[in-house]
């Protein structure tokens, strides 16, 4: 398996993100975040079932 790597900005505006939810609502903001992990494995655990990104070495 491959490992998913995030820039620095894509951590810094998905902890903004879940950070923004949490202070409404605890849960949705782990829902989401689990969520979002749920979207990101299956790009690691097979990485040519989608297409490439934009930007060169996406």
């Amino acid at each position: 398996m491959l490992t998913v790597k995030w820039t620095d900005d894509a951590i810094h505006d998905l902890y903004t993100l879940i950070a923004f939810v949490a202070e409404q609502n605890p849960f949705a903001a782990e829902a989401l975040m689990q969520r979002i992990d749920d979207a990101i494995l299956p790009a690691a655990e097979h990485p040519y079932l989608f297409r490439s990104g934009r930007v060169l070495g996406t």
